[in-house]
């Protein structure tokens, strides 16, 4: 039934466990990059137990036309993981088994379970014929011998729900349809050239390191829209100015069978903006002239782009139709746009090259072109002192692109931050609202899944399995993903759920009170080795706050690993220590005894930077005579011995 088909698919942060991404054919633009693996090797089951159940290397000779019968594997391409059966059961489904990732993504950990065996679903076919694109399929894991299959009945599908749509290894048959999105060889003769799935970023010609990107305010969910503020705009795309993630784009292909196809003049794609997971698009709205003159006659008469404002803004997947968010490059003033009914069947033509090519961006209904007017002056700003941006039937030279390929990092990073930023903001929205939402089960383990991951994404590299130049290649790379995170306001966002979750965490769940140690955790990952970080929350306010944390019956260790961060990466911190401040790490030393990260928290106030700090230690000096209990008492003793 087309009505039940859905897309084998997986978030791959936050959650482990595959799902089923609705039907394409639907109004909603599905998003293939979730959706997407890649075969990464082909043999006979026989082979398969030959050669150690281990991934073979490519050089080996792996094959390269799929055959009925043989085991595959497949990794998915957002996570670079392997696609496996996992050890866990679902709740409705004690004979089944969840289907996920690896935790590593190295071929160490490949097994039985990696493996599936392709059998075919039609009688038309039998084992040991080519697989072609498009065929039914049956997916059998080699480790249980299950058929890969969904978890719900055909009648009761809901594309909305991701939980109950998982997908298991179970004993119902399920038929998969195999279908090609792009071909390797073909995309590695072609080096250089964008590709559909390519994340990049449009340069202004003529504006230097502009680039199109979407205002903050646009990308800030907790700010209701405002119509005086554009979408849409020319920024600065460096990492300083913040707008780094703000500037990425995900070419998305329209038209074409091969949705990673090559990238050629006229052809049609759509532009998914990375951190917010919206479509750039146009919208249409109608001029209306109050003080006209103009007989209504010739009102009818006259073009409709007199009577039609085109504006670039940002479209919801709901509103991103073909008609508002198809767009396309030309090399030429003209415009031409070749939008065809009939789909491509072959990759297409290498055409707009990275860095190279000078391209117009067209939207394919309309055929206006999107741009700005370098202007001296400044007219084209509006009041944010924002760079508009136009579009205009006629092109001018100031119109040009050059298409950048994104970095790896910022743009893995804008994804991670969209999907975290949806959990956190809809968490604290339930939790503000008091609904009973906030804590079922599924969404508090949803954002327990996250947090967890993300505490992972920002650990630190170890020294002592590392050489220096790969330690200190990991140490840059996290704090380029700290300051990422900065910037996109995900330490206020993480401060804003800490606080809605600490006023209700004594009368909640234990999944609660892990959720509330697990934001702190979070908040010295993000904030770790960072002085820019730390020097947001280098306030008396904020370590009043923390402060006050210690003496909860909720206290947890991860508080005490924020204090710590703060006095060890910014030590201006310890001019705003007080007395108070001190006395309530002390008590936390009578009431828990010696804990050892306690006792390093009072060495850090001692020194900074290798200088005494004399009025910090002469009160903790003061405050621990009090209790000498905490002390180890020593006298000496006159006493001569002779040794011989």
């Amino acid at each position: 039934d087309a009505m039940t088909r859905g897309y084998l698919a997986a978030e791959g942060f936050g959650s482990q466990v595959c799902h089923l991404q609705l039907d394409p054919r639907s109004k909603e633009p599905y998003d293939l990059w979730k959706c997407t693996f890649q075969l990464e090797d082909a043999l006979s089951v026989h082979a398969m137990y030959t050669q150690g159940l281990k991934s073979r290397d490519k050089k080996q000779g792996s094959r390269k036309i799929l055959i009925y019968g043989h085991a595959v594997l497949l990794r998915h391409i957002s996570t670079k993981k392997l696609l496996r059966c996992l050890p866990t059961s679902p709740s409705t489904d004690k004979l089944a088994y969840n289907i996920g990732f690896t935790d590593q993504p190295d071929k160490s950990s490949v097994d039985e379970s990696c493996w599936f065996q392709v059998h075919p679903a039609s009688k038309q076919r039998s084992e040991g014929e080519k697989v072609r694109a498009g065929d039914d399929v049956f997916l059998v894991n080699i480790a249980n011998e299950r058929f890969l299959s969904s978890s719900f009945p055909a009648a009761e599908f809901d594309p909305a729900s991701a939980a109950k749509n998982t997908v298991l290894a179970s004993f119902v048959q399920c038929m998969w349809a195999l279908h090609i999105v792009c071909s390797g060889s073909a995309k590695e003769e072609a080096i250089g050239y964008v590709n559909g799935g390519d994340t990049v970023r449009l340069l202004h010609r003529h504006r230097g390191e502009d680039c199109l990107a979407v205002t903050a305010r646009s990308c800030d969910r907790s700010i209701r829209a405002d119509r005086t503020t554009p979408d849409v705009c020319y920024e600065p795309g460096d990492q300083e100015s913040g707008s780094l993630l703000r500037s990425l784009w995900r070419v998305e292909l329209l038209k074409m069978r091969f949705g990673w196809g090559f990238t050629s003049w006229g052809q049609w794609f759509r532009l998914r903006h990375v951190a917010t997971g919206k479509f750039l698009g146009v919208k249409v709205t109608s001029r209306i002239s109050v003080a006209s003159t103009t007989p209504p006659s010739s009102l009818v008469t006259e073009g409709r782009s007199n009577r039609e404002r085109h504006t670039v803004a940002l479209l919801d997947p709901s509103e991103a139709t073909m008609d508002a968010s198809a767009f396309c490059f030309s090399n030429s003033q003209n415009g031409h746009v070749s939008g065809s009914d009939v789909k491509e069947d072959s990759m297409g033509t290498p055409q707009v090259k990275f860095g190279d090519s000078e391209v117009y961006l067209v939207h394919c209904l309309s055929g206006r072109f999107v741009g700005s007017i370098v202007s001296e002056r400044g007219r084209h700003r509006n009041l944010q002192g924002l760079k508009k941006v136009l579009m205009q039937e006629e092109p001018h030279k100031s119109f040009v692109f050059t298409v950048t390929r994104a970095a790896e990092e910022p743009a893995k990073a804008a994804a991670i931050i969209q999907l975290s930023e949806d959990i956190m903001r809809s968490y604290v929205h339930k939790m503000v609202l008091k609904t009973s939402d906030c804590s079922s089960p599924y969404l508090q383990d949803k954002l327990l899944c996250i947090l967890s991951d993300l505490i992972h994404y920002f650990r630190m590299p170890q020294p002592q399995f590392l050489s220096h130049d790969e330690y200190q290649q990991q140490l840059c790379v996290l704090t380029e993903r700290q300051h990422l995170f900065q910037k996109q306001g995900m330490l206020v966002l993480t401060l804003a759920v800490i606080e809605e979750t600490g006023k209700i965490c004594r009368l909640c769940n234990e999944t609660t009170q892990s959720i509330h140690h697990k934001l702190y955790a979070l908040l010295a990952a993000m904030i770790r080795r960072n002085h820019n970080n730390c020097r947001e929350f280098a306030t008396c306010e904020w370590l009043t706050v923390f402060i006050k944390q210690l003496s909860m019956p909720t206290f947890t260790h991860d508080v005490l690993e924020v204090i710590q961060c703060l006095l060890t990466d910014s030590p201006e911190v310890l001019n705003i220590i007080t007395e108070d401040h001190i006395k309530a790490i002390v008590r936390l030393l009578i009431t828990n005894g010696r804990d050892a990260k306690v006792m390093k928290l009072l060495s850090s106030l001692c020194v900074c930077q290798g200088v005494a700090m004399r009025d910090k230690q002469r009160l903790i000096y003061h405050h621990l005579l009090t209790c000498r209990d905490l002390l180890l008492q020593t006298s000496l003793h006159d006493c001569v011995r002779c040794l011989h």
